[in-house]
């Protein structure tokens, strides 16, 4: 049986913080990837894109 998962993905300028992390963590999700895009229009001038993943039930 092949394993369905459901995707979310998360913007913000300074990522995911721990906290945050631990409590998607607690609800099954789980942290894929991130990575910094330039983005001017940030204070920082960037943006952190996380995408998490978690199964999907039947």
């Amino acid at each position: 049986m092949q394993q369905k998962w459901e995707y979310l993905i998360e913007k913000r300028e300074d990522g995911v913080q721990d906290g945050t992390l631990r409590t998607m963590g607690r609800q099954g999700w789980e942290l894929v990837s991130e990575v910094v895009v330039s983005d001017p229009r940030a204070k920082n001038g960037h943006f952190i894109r996380s995408v998490f993943k978690r199964p999907l039930l039947p």
